[in-house]
């Protein structure tokens, strides 16, 4: 397999880039755009961080392009249609497919696409109009480190439940490893304060990661408040594994006076001590 990469900014130059390399791909085979690159992690493509543009040819030959996308009317995915119409794609339809988040277009050996095979939703997106179209919506708090293909959540129990149960669903995880307590090993002791300001009230309660979900495609990462991480870890184990992992009838309602609170702390509080482990999962969907 042959990949030709052109990353230069200006989508204008990608387009040319691609008209004049065009021919080492031909017949074309399969062209995949995302305007978040994050989602080739759900292809089989490989591309490095920021490629959002890939052209396959039958021959197995790839043109990687970072300046051409889609997703809304800017310079990039107007190139992107004028590209398609290259591809003897009728220019009105090709201007059409430039607004969504995501293009995956199959061709037939002839060149034709094959309209029925195509593909515009996307599993990742950072665009607001597109919240509601996508599995994962990324953010200053759901984001992903694209070379480790890891995806980290903090404390997405406040807004985006949803998003954290659609990505269990997708990598189908074989492992959870769990931490309770202070100054957590999991992921190298990732501090989430190296990336914030530890004023945001987003990030109350963290101490490191506590909980992580090991898939084939993606590792979840959760970073969850402390006062409710046994509750947290509890509901994904019993998602998983229709079961829970702690008893939660033996928690004890937390006082609200400071002294009581002492007593609270010193003989009831759950988080007393550090308490991890490591589960398997055999899960049939």
């Amino acid at each position: 397999m042959k990949i030709i990469e052109f990353t230069t900014s200006g989508s204008a130059k990608n387009r040319e880039f691609f008209e004049n390399n065009l021919s080492k791909i031909m017949p074309i085979k399969k062209v995949t755009v995302f305007f978040d690159f994050e989602n080739f992690l759900f292809t089989k493509y490989s591309p490095k961080r920021g490629i959002t543009f890939v052209a396959e040819g039958w021959n197995g030959t790839q043109i990687h392009l970072s300046g051409l996308n889609c997703g809304y009317g800017g310079t990039g995915p107007t190139e992107t249609a004028k590209l398609l119409t290259q591809l003897k794609i009728n220019p009105k339809f090709a201007d059409d497919l430039k607004s969504n988040p995501g293009l995956q277009l199959e061709f037939d050996k002839d060149g034709n696409l094959i309209r029925e095979n195509i593909k515009t939703k996307v599993f990742f997106s950072s665009q607001y109009e597109h919240k509601e179209k996508c599995e994962v919506f990324l953010n200053d708090y759901t984001y992903v480190e694209y070379e480790t293909q890891k995806l980290y959540f903090i404390n997405p129990q406040v807004d985006c439940i949803k998003d954290v149960f659609n990505a269990i669903d997708a990598i189908n995880p074989y492992k959870l490893q769990y931490f309770i307590g202070k100054d957590s090993p999991l992921d190298s002791g990732y501090s989430p304060f190296i990336k914030y300001n530890t004023t945001d009230k987003k990030m109350k309660g963290l101490t490191g990661v506590n909980l992580i979900l090991k898939g084939k495609q993606l590792e979840l990462l959760f970073l969850i408040d402390e006062t409710v991480t046994h509750s947290f870890i509890n509901i994904i184990h019993y998602y998983l594994l229709k079961r829970p992992l702690f008893n939660d009838t033996n928690i004890v309602k937390e006082p609200e006076t400071k002294f009581n609170s002492f007593l609270y702390y010193m003989f009831f509080h759950p988080d007393k001590s550090n308490c991890h482990g490591v589960v398997k999962i055999e899960r049939k969907l």
